[in-house]
């Protein structure tokens, strides 16, 4: 067993192997954490080139403002590492999708407001694109 402290880590790195900095893979709100965090821990724990020694680090780690985050790390040679970064990066996504895990975006919502000058009545436009009805 590796101790990560002091001149452990020096060791461990010149030994060949190397924290994973793996993505942090983000959920949704409505998602359920239970799920994610066991497909997380399967892919990790099955892929072929992650270490056991010392043991992968995955842990739910923030509430964000649009996801829930996890961390997966795991420990990998250091010529494994972009390897398994993208495999166990694409394993997750597809593995999500599969279990309706969803994988939320940034977005915002524009509310825009827009008055006309007394007296005037509201414009209609017609959108030619989608056939909408603007009203300005």
């Amino acid at each position: 067993m590796h101790r990560i402290v002091g001149r452990s880590l020096l060791v461990l790195l010149l030994s060949g192997a190397s924290l994973l900095a793996a993505p942090v893979f983000g959920i949704g709100y409505d998602s359920d954490i239970g799920t994610a965090l066991a497909i997380l821990k399967r892919i990790v724990t099955e892929h072929p080139a992650v270490l056991t020694d010392p043991a992968p680090n995955i842990q739910m780690h923030e509430l964000a403002e649009t996801s829930v985050n996890f961390i997966c790390r795991p420990w990998v040679k250091t010529a494994d590492y972009w390897t398994v970064y993208w495999e166990v990066t694409r394993s997750v996504k597809e593995a999500f999708d599969k279990a309706g895990i969803t994988i939320p975006f940034p977005q915002r919502d524009v509310h825009v407001h827009h008055t006309t000058p007394k007296g005037n009545p509201p414009v209609t436009e017609v959108s030619p694109a989608a056939g909408e009805h603007l009203v300005s």
